[in-house]
């Protein structure tokens, strides 16, 4: 639907409720002008009770009566209803009359009241419902003043009828301005009984209540109370046998629910302020009555403006209804001092609360709109009747007592809200459980996300006709059913293994429950309507597998036996050979898939065809392919014709080429379902469309691109000029992402930089926990100052890895920090710590590395992976809590006195000279190269080695047994360093393969570098002694010697977190041999989860369809970490930006180094490009005379190392190893984190 019509339904439901709230106002005000001119006081207040009284009793029924026979029907007859209470109610000749004609009108407002809000919930969209509700809350502030006003005045100017030659042309044109917009999307007739005994019941409680309302006033309570009771009990009835009254997503959604106390205590609030601040003002604080009623308007118009301002929200509306909270109780807490502000914020907060409670209310639906929106109705009306009643004798009171009310109310309120930030809010009801139990749904009823019940195809059509597409009125079959049918008629549902043909499924019978609910949704679609029957895989129409065409469609199919035989053959099509062989080509073969049947009226038409919004062929994302030929479109689908086709330029939307397609055949209607026919000589020789019908298909397919996010195959249709939209699914064949497909923010790309460093290949699923542990760890530092961090990686179930900026969150505890200071930078506990830490660990891990894992049942290896964590767990809190953050926070003391000694020091300039784990490595990896070179006839024979066949070189270890042994001696020392730092098992340590650390010594071989002793610390440690007096200078030389203590410890640390998951890939992998049944490959182990292995053999079939989906995903995810671009040129296109990792500039010719396989590439002067560099890259730094990297920081191995030699070094660019190649000359100025492009 497009935004006008929209538009025009709201301003009709506006004005239709508009007329409601004027009415009842009016009524108020105009009692002692009516009562004098019947010349009776008698029945008085129930002209206005009267009222009141029949809306809410009918409110409830008259939402289930929606659901029943739809949201237009009862519109209409409520509409009416009204209509003929206003044309009656100027004609009473008594206030017995008047009465009458007030309860028609009562009745036919409760049941436009639902009405309104299913048509809400049918034709807008979730996210406008606050702007919705927004508007309605402006409109009845409005309504309710004229109300009150025109029963003011008008009965002394003219007469009280004369309110109804205003009201009904405008409740006339209400009701045009709806029945004649509104779409045709019936809910057919529910199946479920009406429970009217139950209801019935209802509204003798809701009578009882509201009478006992009005006799409350006068201090009756026992109606009151008996409404009450008697509420209660229908109520719990109602939870107990089957929600026939009260909406399932109450009882369900405790959101909603908490929602609803807050609408019910909004209610008691607002009625109070507006009922009884008039009469505090000028009877208990003194005001005259012009002062109170200015005072009053600002309220009125406060609230108003907060009404707006509730609407604006689209995503924050509980931090939106805090604020309105808040606001309110500001304003009571102000009422005293400060009467005028108060009565702004009260007006403000009353406002907001209005339509942000009420909008997000109506976002928690899931199956009728109009259920949970009028019992919200409900809640509000009876919390402000209530309220006012709890409040009825403050003004014999002082204003305190009032003033103490509202705050309680407020307060409450807060505390309701706060509560509510607990909940999930993508948890409505427990949807796919709610739906997966239904047969039929409708169209309006389905959404994207809705696919395990709808398929993909189901979902996405929901989804489309409720955005307003021009899709055609259908319905789906769900899952649940295909299931049932599976079940009921004894087949095996899996998509593997089932021994039964198509042929034997489709005879299987359909029970007469579905066969009924099928009938009710197909008749709604209109008297033998001719349907399209098109199946709906629950792993269709998905980003990375269409399915197209691998299950079967049925067209022109009429009448009920004809569709229940389509349903049958539908299903059996999830087991033909060729779907069954698609699920296997595409690793859906081992997952449970289920089937919807979509049945969708037909569309009788001319034109037909495809539209890809990216270029299929060349994949150009700024052109768009449209396919067009005569007739239905399966002559295009089936590949029968040479279709039309059009090219469409995006940017500058216009047609840039068309071909004429030979279009000899022609797809159309048959009395037996569809024929194929010769296209005449005339049609073959012309375009089937015109230039302005194909730039209309093009620009729809531009919106649904759009609307999905990622480029879109469309089927479409003409019919009597008219465009339809008939399926739309994911591209899958853009399988080649290029360095521009996705922007990251600034955020992002810091983000994935990290990753990147630590983890250059992307993580396994196994991997996921351990680098949480690492994270949960850093964040215990964290939370022990006050600081929350959201975490950066999440891994959905099917295995896809997410990242994002972790959000921070701040608590007072923030304020502790500066005398935490000196706890946390204590060297001499924190050194004590780290120290038995290491040794304890140290201890344990020996004793792990010595024990024969093949001695070891599956539940010991799986206790000593858990072990494994739970120490990596610790050891990443002392790098944390004892070394790392010590270490930053004492820099950032001593960092003003660094640059008093040279304004291009730093922190990390301290580093020089220093002995530490990866500088030891890759001073023994030296000596180790050294050995090799010493021996010619040994040289000889290394370089001669293939380094890629694992059993060469373990030849040639076992024939050299000097080299062997000093190999093993620097294995003990360093054999855990694996290729990627945090990857606990997707990562390969030097134990495990020879092959990278053979390539460093090989590289070293070639380094003709002489290295001499730097001096640079010593310096440094001179100039400081000569800078300051010797107390200041000996302190600043203590903290720098605890700065290099941490950074040995922090070192230290990342290789026994090495060595921890060194040896829990080894115990993994021996528990994978142990399940030979559910891994093909003892790798395979990686696609389970940490929680998944801890519970192994568990539910293995699960297991399997997991290990397959995650396989399939992995390629994603390689994306994510290798494809995307992570920075960008700088506005002149010849320069590369980063950070700083050393200073000095070089002039050189790049080597571009991506893997450890290519480090033979490596030549001594050549400038060291790479995606990033971890401690077995070191080796490279030796021969390189620059470093251009992608990822990295000033504290990254990169920046570390290329100061130990002393080389420029620019990091962080992102994006450097897509813009250069080998031999690109450039010019790297390391001090200003530049690269300029020579070429």
């Amino acid at each position: 639907m497009n935004q006008s019509k929209k538009i025009t339904i709201l301003t009709g439901l506006l004005l239709c409720m508009g007329a409601s709230t004027v009415m009842q106002t009016y009524f108020s005000s105009a009692l002692p002008a009516i009562s004098r001119q019947f010349q009776s006081t008698a029945y008085y207040s129930w002209v206005h009770v009267s009222y009141i009284l029949a809306s809410s009793a009918v409110i409830l029924l008259s939402s289930s009566l929606c659901e029943r026979f739809g949201n237009k029907n009862n519109f209409i007859a409520g509409s009416l209803l009204f209509g003929i209470g206003t044309l009656t109610a100027p004609f009473s000749g008594s206030m017995l009359q008047l009465i009458a004609a007030r309860i028609i009108m009562g009745i036919g407002a409760g049941i436009v009241v639902p009405a309104t809000y299913g048509i809400i919930g049918d034709q807008f969209e979730k996210s406008s419902y606050s702007s919705v509700f927004a508007a309605f809350a402006v409109v009845q502030i409005i309504t309710n003043g004229l109300g009150s006003l025109a029963g003011g005045y008008l009965p002394e100017l003219a007469s009280w009828q004369t309110i109804f030659v205003f009201l009904l042309p405008i409740e006339i044109i209400s009701f045009f301005l709806v029945f004649r917009n509104i779409s045709n999307k019936v809910t057919p007739p529910s199946n479920a009984p009406l429970k009217l005994q139950r209801h019935l019941l209802m509204i003798a409680a809701i009578l009882l209540l509201t009478l006992g309302i009005e006799f409350a006033y006068r201090s009756q309570y026992f109606l009151l109370l008996a409404g009450m009771a008697l509420l209660f009990l229908v109520v719990l009835k109602d939870i107990k046998k089957d929600n026939a009254i009260l909406p399932k997503e109450f009882l369900c959604d405790c959101l909603l629910r908490n929602l609803c106390l807050q609408i019910f205590l909004m209610g008691a609030f607002y009625n109070i302020c507006l009922a009884y601040l008039p009469g505090i003002m000028q009877f208990t604080l003194g005001m005259a009555s012009n002062q109170s009623g200015t005072l009053l308007t600002v309220f009125v118009l406060s609230m108003g403006i907060g009404s707006v301002l509730g609407g604006v929200v689209k995503q924050k509306e509980r931090e939106m209804i805090a604020a309105g909270w808040i606001t309110c109780l500001t304003g009571s807490l102000l009422m005293k001092s400060f009467i005028g502000i108060a009565l702004t914020a009260l007006g403000l907060g009353s406002g907001i609360l209005m339509s942000a409670l009420l909008g997000y209310a109506a976002t928690r639906t899931v199956h009728h709109a109009a259920g949970v929106n009028s019992m919200a109705h409900l809640i509000r009306n009876l919390g402000g009747s209530l309220g006012a009643i709890l409040f009825q004798f403050s003004l014999h009171f002082p204003e305190n007592y009032f003033i103490g009310g509202i705050t309680i109310i407020a307060l409450s309120g807060t505390a309701s809200i706060l509560l509510a930030f607990k909940y999930n809010p993508g948890k409505t009801l427990k949807k796919e459980e709610a739906l997966s139990m239904k047969y039929v749904m409708k169209f309006s009823e389905i959404r994207k996300e809705d696919i395990s019940a709808a398929g993909g195809k189901g979902a996405n059509l929901g989804e489309l006709f409720n955005a307003g597409f021009p899709v055609p009125d259908g319905f789906c079959i769900t899952s649940h059913a295909f299931d049932d049918y599976m079940r009921r008629n004894g087949f095996d549902s899996s998509a593997s293994g089932t021994s039964l043909t198509s042929e034997e499924i489709a005879k299987g019978q359909l029970w007469k429950e579905l066969e009924d609910e099928i009938a009710e949704y197909y008749h709604a679609l209109g008297p033998d309507s001719k349907v399209a029957v098109r199946s709906s895989a629950t792993a269709e129409d998905l980003p990375e597998a269409s399915f197209a065409g691998q299950q079967e469609t049925y067209l022109n199919i009429q009448g009920l036996n004809q569709l229940y035989l389509s349903v049958k053959k539908c299903f059996a099509s999830l087991f033909s050979t060729r779907a069954s062989a698609y699920r296997k080509q595409t690793n859906f073969d081992t997952i449970k898939i289920s089937l919807s049947v979509v049945v969708q009226c037909m569309v009788n038409s001319e034109i037909s065809g495809v539209l890809f919004t990216v270029d299929p062929v060349s994949k150009n994302k700024s052109r768009m392919m449209l396919n067009a030929s005569w007739g239905l479109g399966e002559s295009i689908v089936s590949g029968k014709v040479t279709p039309d086709i059009f090219l469409y330029d995006r940017d500058h939307r216009q047609i840039v080429e068309k071909r004429l397609g030979d279009k000899k055949l022609l797809v159309c209607y048959s009395a037996d379902g569809t024929e194929e026919k010769e296209t005449s000589s005339q049609l073959r020789s012309e375009f089937s469309l015109t230039e302005k019908q194909a730039i209309e298909i093009f620009e729809l397919g531009r919106k649904t691109e759009q609307h999905f996010h990622c480029p879109q195959d469309l089927e479409w249709a003409i019919s009597e000029n008219r465009l339809y939209l008939l399926q739309a699914r994911p591209i899958t064949t853009l399988n080649g992402k290029s360095s521009s497909d996705i922007q990251l923010t600034k955020s992002q790309r810091a983000v994935l930089n990290n990753w990147i460093e630590h983890c250059p290949t992307p993580l396994y699923p196994l991997d996921v926990a351990p680098c949480l542990l690492v994270d949960e760890a850093k964040n215990k530092v964290f939370h022990e100052l006050g600081i929350f961090v959201d975490s950066e990686l999440t891994m959905a179930d099917n295995g896809l890895l997410a990242l994002s900026a972790g959000k921070i969150h701040i608590s007072p505890k923030i304020i502790k920090i500066p005398f935490l200071l000196s706890r946390f930078t204590d060297f001499s506990i924190n050194s004590a710590r780290t120290k038995d830490s290491f040794h304890n660990i140290r201890r344990k891990l020996d004793t792990i590395e010595k024990t024969a894992l093949t001695s070891l049942p599956a539940k010991a290896l799986i206790r000593q992976i858990m072990e494994l964590m739970e120490l990596s767990e610790e050891l990443a809190y002392t790098r944390f809590r004892y070394n790392i953050f010590p270490s930053v926070a004492v820099s950032k003391l001593i960092h003003h006195d660094l640059k008093k000694i040279d304004k291009n020091m730093n922190e990390y300039d301290l580093l020089s000279n220093l002995s530490y784990k990866t500088w030891n490595l890759n001073i023994e990896l030296k000596k180790l190269s050294g050995y090799i070179h010493s021996s010619p006839e040994l040289e000889q024979l290394f370089v001669a080695l293939d380094r890629a066949n694992p059993r060469a070189i373990s030849e040639f270890v076992s024939n050299q047994p000097d080299f062997k042994s000093k190999l093993e001696n620097f294995l003990n020392e360093f054999g855990w360093k694996s290729n990627s730092s945090y990857c606990a098992f997707g990562s390969v340590s030097w134990f495990e393969n020879l092959d990278s650390l053979f390539s460093m010594l090989k590289v070293l071989q070639n380094s003709g570098r002489n290295e001499e002793a730097s001096d640079k610390f010593q310096n440094i440690m001179t100039k400081i002694t000569k800078q300051f007096d010797k107390k200041k200078a000996d302190r600043l030389k203590t903290k720098i010697e605890e700065i290099r203590a941490y950074h040995v410890n922090r070192e230290e640390s990342l290789y026994l977190i090495e060595m921890c998951y060194g040896l829990a890939r080894r115990a993994a992998f021996e528990l994978a041999n142990r399940f030979p049944q559910l891994f093909e490959q003892a790798d395979d182990i990686r696609y389970l989860t940490l929680n998944e292995v801890y519970e192994l053999p568990g539910n293995m079939t699960d297991l399997k369809e997991l290990i397959s989906v995650r396989k399939f995903n992995r390629q994603k995810n390689e994306v994510l970490w290798s494809g995307f671009s992570i920075g960008t040129k700088t506005s002149n296109q010849n320069t590369l930006t980063g950070v700083s990792g050393n200073g000095g500039r070089c002039r050189g010719r790049v080597r571009k180094i991506l893997t450890q396989q290519e480090f033979d590439k490596m030549q001594p002067g050549d400038i060291l490009l790479c995606r990033y560099t971890d401690p077995s890259w070191t080796p490279l730094f030796v021969l390189a005379s620059a470093v251009i990297s992608d990822t990295g920081g000033p504290l990254s191995h990169s920046a570390i190392v290329a100061r130990e030699y002393n080389i420029p070094a620019v990091l962080g660019i992102g994006n450097a190893t897509d813009l250069l190649e080998d031999g690109d000359e450039v010019f790297v100025d390391g001090s200003s984190g530049k690269v300029i492009i020579l070429k």
